[in-house]
């Protein structure tokens, strides 16, 4: 537990890189309206479900993806603790979950196992030699061979390690990286052509020349879509815009025309909310800014976690939805459904100190009923009205 918030506080510190340049982007300035034509897919709400064998019920909320990290213990470390020893006991539970709920699953393929590790003694976020590189480039190839053979049209999205701009996660060089994704994308292409390899994830703003380390590597060349974990905390969320443009704006450079993904953001200490409202039209907001960012999929962190983030998904029994669950499942029905049609977003993005405007959200429906949410960063509240229904509280 130490370990996990430790990492937290750094990509906390990491984020307060960000207050300064808020003011450089024009949309800090002004609102900008995207237009969406389309439904917002079930996959794009994404969540983190650490421990639902044994204990977390299946989350109460409706979401699209699931991505499997530290606290579902189904990394290479778990998955292979001795050399040619597998135990695929929690990984096959959990992919039958997936299927019975048709959620896609995202599994790193990460922490690598004392045994392999080039420093097996050397400390790390996790368990010693965690965090290094393998020794041999062929045991990460033959354990990258048997996963994605044994999952073969069951997971559908690989993803290469975890904010490896970190040195508590990993401590091998950015050439290093490099390798090792790009001898897991040959792997998984040859097992199963339709799975996709997200490359490996950078954290926070602080993580941006690390990424552009990478890029100029070629990196983007071995991964289908790009990883990236949006931690603004404890900014407000409007600050996942400033963010993105900066992560786009590095891809556009380097001819990386891939989609983006989201792959893990919550809220960190010292964040805290002064009511439930309040944490509910965060969670809201920062769904809005993502997708109208051009991010593909959001990954909340994390539904049943109460150790080292602020903004909670359930209480402490791990199953009831706190209001800002509800507010973040009234926005999937919202969006995933006929009203996601004709969707236009407004946004003003927060400067610092904070001076912001509402945050709009409107649907039409063939131009006969219209649905308005808007969440205002000074009330802290988030409602809908439909027609002249009257108006009811997204947050109950």
């Amino acid at each position: 537990m130490f370990t996990k918030i430790k990492v937290c506080w750094f990509a906390t510190i990491c984020s307060l890189v960000l207050l300064p340049g808020c003011a450089d982007f024009s949309l800090n300035r002004s609102p900008a309206t995207v237009s969406v034509s389309s439904i917002v897919p079930a996959n794009y709400f994404g969540m983190h479900v650490g421990f639902v064998t044994p204990g977390t019920p299946w989350p109460a909320v409706p979401f699209g993806t699931w991505r499997l990290w530290d606290d579902a213990n189904v990394t290479w470390k778990d998955l292979e603790p001795q050399k040619g020893v597998w135990d695929f006991s929690k990984l096959d539970a959990f992919v039958a979950l997936a299927q019975q709920h048709k959620v896609d699953i995202i599994l790193p393929l990460a922490l690598t196992p004392r045994w392999a590790s080039e420093r097996p003694s050397e400390p790390s976020s996790y368990t010693p030699g965690a965090a290094a590189p393998p020794s041999n480039l062929q045991d990460w190839i033959d354990y990258v061979q048997t996963v994605t053979a044994r999952y073969k049209g069951k997971i559908g999205n690989y993803e290469m390690w975890n904010e490896a701009n970190f040195a508590v996660t990993w401590t091998g060089t950015p050439e290093q990286l490099v390798n090792l994704q790009q001898a897991a994308y040959v792997v998984i292409k040859n097992n199963d052509p339709q799975a996709q390899l997200i490359s490996a994830n950078i954290d926070a703003m602080c993580g941006l020349p690390y990424l552009e380390k990478l890029l100029s590597l070629g990196y983007a060349n071995s991964a289908d879509i790009i990883g990236y974990h949006f931690y603004v905390s404890p900014n407000r969320p409007e600050a996942i815009a400033i963010l993105a443009s900066q992560v786009t704006s590095l891809l556009s450079h380097y001819g990386a025309n891939k989609p983006l993904w989201n792959t893990e953001t919550g809220w960190l200490p010292p964040s805290r909310f002064t009511s439930d409202d309040q944490a509910a039209a965060v969670v809201v907001r920062a769904m809005l800014v993502g997708h109208s960012s051009g991010i593909g999929r959001f990954v909340w962190y994390e539904w049943d976690n109460h150790c080292c983030v602020t903004l909670f998904m359930t209480e402490t029994d791990n199953a009831t939805p706190t209001r800002a669950a509800l507010a973040r499942g009234q926005h999937f029905r919202f969006l995933f459904t006929e009203w996601g049609q004709n969707l236009v977003v407004r946004l003003a993005v927060c400067g610092w100190p904070p001076r912001c405007h509402p945050l709009e959200h409107r649907w039409t429906n063939n131009n006969r009923r219209k649905a308005e949410l808007d969440t205002c960063p000074r009330r802290g509240h988030v409602r809908e009205r439909v027609g002249s229904t009257g108006h009811a509280s997204a947050c109950r």
